[in-house]
This record gives structure tokens, C-alpha cells and sequence, in this order.
């Protein structure tokens, strides 16, 4: 569908129960369509899903992982250390 120079791309619930319509300009349009090629995506639904899940995934490493590969595991010297 387009509308006055932007593409409205539908965008199903998962089980395909509700529908809504997000308004995307013909680039961002475009730029799904490769992305979704890129991933072998078979919808611009599962790629845009792909996207959210990414998105959340970096936010959760962001957050927990800050220390990933640097920490080293404690030893039973470091427990005693602070025991009274």
C-alpha cells in the first residue's frame, strides 16, 4: 500500500489473531526488504522481529555483561579475606 510517498507495510500479531499498520518511508521500506534478504527472512514481520530480539539482547549484555571475559573466578584466598 502507499500513501502520498510512504510505503504502510502491515505487521501481524505473531498468531496472526491482530493486525496493525506501521507508516515506514520508501527507504526505510527498502532497507528492510535487503535486511530481510540478508537474514533469509521469509516476512518483513520475522525481520522486523529479528530486529527487536537483537536490539533486546544487546541491551541485556550492555547491562549484565560489562564485565564478560574480564572477571576471574574467585579463589578460596579471596573468600577468606573477608570472613571475620
Amino acid at each position: 500500500m502507499r500513501t502520498k510517498g510512504r510505503l504502510i507495510i502491515p505487521v501481524y500479531y505473531i498468531l496472526g489473531i491482530d493486525t496493525t499498520t506501521v507508516k515506514v518511508s520508501k527507504g526505510t521500506a527498502r532497507e528492510l526488504a535487503a535486511l530481510q534478504k540478508g537474514v533469509h527472512a521469509k516476512t518483513l514481520e520475522e525481520t522486523i522481529r529479528l530486529l527487536v530480539v537483537r536490539h533486546r539482547r544487546e541491551l541485556l549484555d550492555e547491562a549484565f555483561g560489562a564485565d564478560s571475559g574480564k572477571a576471574k573466578p574467585f579463589t578460596e584466598d579471596d573468600r577468606d579475606e573477608y570472613r571475620s
